[in-house]
């Protein structure tokens, strides 16, 4: 319910200050952030609750989870709206730019909000993030130097 009225409270304002257009891309914003929302109301309400030192361990890991997949969410569709206003803003010389280059640039973006967020929530839970990375590092290097061919086509192409 407290959701429902911040939500409300935060479309009416979205609605003064944006056009149509940018409303509507408002609109996918909406469930991130009744994620977080319920996330937080639901923090606030276990100092309440007092639940037993096991299960408070285990709620606040869940929590850590579902803030940090809220957040990603909210940032990936970020993103998105930042892809669609660029591209609809792009000359229409450069569409072969928005049509190729740019939606390989915002997956990218998005998988790097995904590594982040992941390895965000390793790190709430206590694992040693540190050496996962440095075991990622060795093993990108690894499969940098077996297709390295394939990567040199990739960035040529995209040169071209």
């Amino acid at each position: 319910m407290l959701s429902r009225v911040a939500l409300w409270g935060i479309r009416t304002a979205a609605r003064r200050a944006f056009d149509d257009s940018s409303f509507e891309r408002f609109q996918t914003f909406t469930e991130p952030i009744r994620l977080l929302i319920s996330v937080a109301v639901f923090r606030f309400c276990m100092e309440f609750i007092a639940p037993s030192a096991l299960l408070r361990d285990y709620l606040i890991k869940t929590l850590a989870l579902l803030a940090v997949m809220g957040i990603a969410a909210l940032a990936m569709r970020f993103v998105d709206a930042v892809h669609d206003h660029v591209s609809t803003r792009l000359d229409p010389r450069q569409r072969a730019l928005s049509s190729s280059v740019l939606p390989l640039g915002v997956r990218f973006i998005k998988i790097c909000i995904f590594c982040v967020g992941v390895l965000t929530v390793l790190a709430s839970w206590g694992y040693n993030t540190s050496t996962i990375l440095a075991g990622l590092g060795v093993g990108g290097l690894a499969v940098a130097l077996a297709a390295q061919k394939t990567i040199e086509n990739l960035f040529g192409g995209i040169a071209i």
